[in-house]
Formats: C-alpha cells, structure tokens, sequence
C-alpha cells in the first residue's frame, strides 16, 4: 500500500487547507497519512494518533464517493414504487424497491463518515476553517432551495407562488427533501473545531466508548421510539449530536485503526447481511400485514441503518483497498474525474430523477430492471448538467 501512495499523484490546483472542503460532498482531494491496507489475519498495530502530512490522493475514498452517490440516485428512483399501496405494482417490483432502499441507506452516513475520516485531525486556524467551507455550503443551500421551490410550483402546483408562501417555504421547510444534508452538514462544520481537540487529545478506547453511547441513544432510541410508541429517557442522553455527529466520528475513529483483520472484516460483512435481511424482511412483513409503507426498519436514524453503514464503510474501504483498484490508474483517474461531480449530482439529481419517475411509471415497467435504468439515466444527466453549470462562472459556485 505504501508504493501505491507513492505512486498516486499529487494535487497541484488546490492548496492543503482546500483539501478537505466538503468532503463528504464529493469536492475534496484526500489529505491523509497513507493507510496501511489489510493484511490478512496480521493483529491490527496499537491505534495511533493520525499526523498530518502532505496532501496525496487515496484512492478508496473517490471510489467511495462515486459509490455513495450513486446509491443516494438509487434510492430517490426507488421511491415511486417503494411507497406505491401494496397490489397497485406487481410484488416483484415492490420487492425490488425495498431492497434498493435498503442498500441505497447507507449513502448519506458514508459521507459524514468520509467527512469525518478527513476534517477530524487537520489542524488549520479557525477562521481559515469557516472561511473556506461555510460559503461551500450556505451558497448551494440558499439556491438549490430556490430552485427546487420554483420547480415544484411550476410542476406539481402544491402551493400559489407568492412572496409569503416562498418565504415560509424558504425558511421552515426544505425546497426538496434531500437538502436535509447540507443542513446537517453546516451543523458538522460549525461543531468541528470544538470535535477535533478531542479527537487528538483523546483515547481511542474513550471514543470507541462515545459512540457506543451515541449509538444507544440516538439510532436505539428512534428505534425503539419507532416500534413501541416510546422513547425511555435513559435513551435520550445524547439527542443532542443527533445521527449525522456520530457517523461523522465514526470516519474520524477509523482512522486510527486503518488496517484491520479478516476476522474483523468477517464480522462486519455477517453483520451487514444479518441486518440487511433484517431490514427486507420485516418490512416486507410489515407492509403485507398492514398495506401502507412503513418505514421504521428503513429509518435514516434507525439502529439499522447505523449498523449496516458503520459495517458498510470499513467493508468497502477494505474492497476498495484492494490491489485490483489501487493499481489501476486509468479506472483511477475515471473516478477521481466523477467523484469531484459528486456534489452537484447530489444537489440538482432530483431535478432529473422526479420527471424520469413519472414518464416511466412504476405500474408500466418491472422494477427490477427499472430502478437501476432510471438510477444510471438520472445520474447521467446531472453528470452533463453538473458540467455544463461547472463552465459558467457564475453559476459554478452552486455545484462546486
């Protein structure tokens, strides 16, 4: 793994502290020590302190990057089958859907989780910080909400377009439900400078502890709360960070531990299939018995979710730490290429994927096959639109 880092280029149009702006966005170059790989059953070297040094390309992390965004594609053209009444697609369809979300779950925490695995241990002044990376987030945020609030007034016709209605639109509600994530984003960014003097100064075993606890109160709680109707106040002691801050450690943590064993790995892969098929399977139940969606095993703050995306990260930084990948410069390059894409796909995707899903019903077409055409078709033409806007000087701050 060494020689593969050596051997990776350098970036030489963006300074060190630009390398890690909005990384889970898809945007940023990767600043890391470089990892040790896996190397089999070898017991894992003492967890140390990453330290900085010079800004080289790892290559997993664009792979995981397009990965992750296609997945999130993925799972908004999953959607308009998935929440359609049971018996009005064939059950093959359904079926399909559900699976899809399922996988496509894990797409939002691998970016805080990447985030974290970048931002935690960069040491850089405070107002370099915010001035550099708030802007990245504030100005997309505001236009992308104004588009998406023009779009839906001129297509869907839910609301009379007025000064009051756009302003109430603007301010309590999102233009589209996936810009969640630049909010909880913008929140990750104004907590990481208080985040990484305890990342370093901290043991590892003490953060491991921290996010077991986070883990019990945040992801458990919900889904407790989504399953019986209650929420116990022992899980409620750290509601506060919410789910995006313990993914966002999670990256951080993982990078202490950067070469891991196959038992661990084994571990990790049983865990993501058992709670995967968890996952299918009673919801699968669930919507048979009651014939409306019901979500709590696909909750995006569900123990589930967290269990097969905190599994799901060190399964695929381990795939794609692999030779076959890290030694392939061509198919290296392509992703370095569409990875820096990643973060206007994620932001003007729907603008592709709700009309593709009305013109190609769910009713007219097998899902099996119609979610991952339309995941591609949409992906590709925010891929075109990303850089058609990228060449505008204006518009490119939305998209970059």
């Amino acid at each position: 793994m060494q020689d593969g880092v050596k051997s990776r280029h350098q970036y030489d149009q963006k300074s060190d502290a630009e390398a890690i702006d909005a990384a889970e966005l898809g945007l940023a170059p990767v600043d890391a020590t470089p990892d040790a790989g896996n190397h089999g059953d070898a017991a894992p070297p003492k967890p140390a302190k990453p330290r900085a040094g010079p800004t080289e390309v790892l290559t997993w992390l664009d792979y995981m990057r397009v990965t992750a965004c296609l997945l999130v594609v993925l799972g908004h053209c999953s959607a308009s089958t998935r929440e359609m009444p049971v018996g009005k697609v064939d059950f093959m369809s359904w079926e399909a859907s559900v699976v899809y979300s399922t996988i496509h779950r894990i797409s939002v925490p691998l970016f805080f989780m990447m985030s974290g695995f970048l931002m935690l241990f960069k040491t850089e002044n405070l107002g370099d910080f915010y001035r550099k990376r708030i802007p990245r987030i504030v100005i997309p945020m505001i236009a992308w909400d104004i588009i998406y609030i023009f779009v839906q007034y001129k297509t869907q016709g839910r609301y009379k377009l007025t000064v009051s209605t756009a302003i109430q639109k603007f301010f309590f509600d999102f233009g589209n439900d996936h810009l969640w994530f630049l909010y909880a984003t913008l929140g990750l960014y104004l907590a990481t400078p208080m985040l990484r003097p305890m990342m370093r100064h901290t043991e590892p075993k003490v953060l491991v502890g921290a996010i077991v606890i986070w883990f019990l109160s945040d992801p458990l709680g919900s889904t407790v709360n989504r399953f019986f109707g209650v929420h116990p106040p022992l899980l409620s002691m750290m509601q506060f960070p919410r789910a995006s801050v313990g993914f966002f450690m999670f990256g951080g943590i993982a990078k202490m531990y950067p070469v891991l064993s196959k038992k661990t790995l084994l571990a990790c892969a049983v865990i993501y299939v058992a709670t995967a098929l968890s996952m299918v399977a009673g919801t699968t139940y669930a919507m048979l018995k009651t014939h409306k969606w019901y979500d709590a095993y696909l909750a995006q703050n569900g123990v589930f979710v967290a269990l097969i995306s905190l599994t799901g990260f060190l399964l695929l930084r381990a795939f794609f730490q692999t030779s076959f990948f890290e030694r392939s410069p061509r198919l290296s390059a392509l992703m370095r290429h569409f990875a820096d894409q990643t973060y206007g796909i994620y932001l003007c995707h729907m603008l592709f994927v709700n009309p593709l899903s009305f013109f190609f019903d769910p009713t007219g077409y097998n899902g099996v096959i119609r979610i991952p055409v339309l995941t591609f078709a949409a992906t590709f033409m925010s891929y075109v639109f990303v850089i058609t806007l990228r060449k505008i000087p204006v518009l490119k701050q939305i998209v970059e």
